[in-house]
């Protein structure tokens, strides 16, 4: 399953996005800077908060006002909380994307799994792994995958490229503003604590 061959990281769009991520620089604090200028206005505009079958809180640090299909740069924020609601919920489950992604994680650390879905539509675990701050990996709009077990703090950055069907769900509505700055405070206390921490590809699953 595991592909680090340098020619898919050149050639092929998850790749070369991937190696978009592994040349920058650690961001945590550059973007600490430009989340604390942000107005919470535009803050809460741009916040998705979790739902399933993902987790996580989304920030498109983008232009709201771009095509709703262009590619996108997002601040993911995995609260251990929020997870935990979901998983006794039963709405945290295995899933694919709409879009292909490659991902950095900046703090924390989360464990991943990787599904295979036979031709009789049952799902088989075919990889496991943990994830640290520093790695990076991408995933294609048809891998499985389900994220779990997050430590407080977790941050990741993620490009994400055009959706390669119909836009997905309704934007929300936004939080409460009081809601949204707890969300933006906590955010920017992760990101301030961030070691520096080297990238290193993970792997690239397209």
């Amino acid at each position: 399953m595991r592909d680090l061959a340098t020619s898919q990281q050149e050639t092929t769009p998850l790749g070369r996005t991937a190696h978009v991520l592994m040349q920058t620089p650690d961001p945590a604090h550059q973007l600490a800077d430009h989340i604390e200028a942000m107005r919470l206005a535009t803050f809460r505009a741009r916040l998705s908060p979790p739902e399933g079958p993902a987790g996580q809180w989304i920030l498109d640090l983008g232009d709201e006002m771009a095509a709703p299909n262009r590619p996108q740069l997002l601040l993911n924020f995995f609260d251990p909380d929020s997870f935990g609601a979901l998983w006794v919920a039963g709405e945290l489950v295995p899933h694919a994307h709409e879009r292909p992604f490659a991902t950095r994680l900046l703090s924390g650390r989360y464990a991943q799994w990787l599904y295979h879905r036979d031709e009789t539509g049952t799902l088989h675990i075919v990889e496991k792994m943990h994830v640290a701050a520093g790695q990076i990996y991408g995933l294609g709009s048809e891998r499985i995958h389900l994220i779990l077990m997050p430590a407080e703090g977790t941050l990741s950055l993620s490009i994400r490229g055009p959706a390669r069907g119909p836009a997905g769900t309704a934007p929300q509505p936004p939080l409460p503003e009081d809601a949204a700055a707890r969300i933006r405070e906590r955010m920017l206390a992760a990101l301030r604590d961030a070691p520096p921490a080297k990238a290193a590809l993970l792997g690239i699953w397209d």
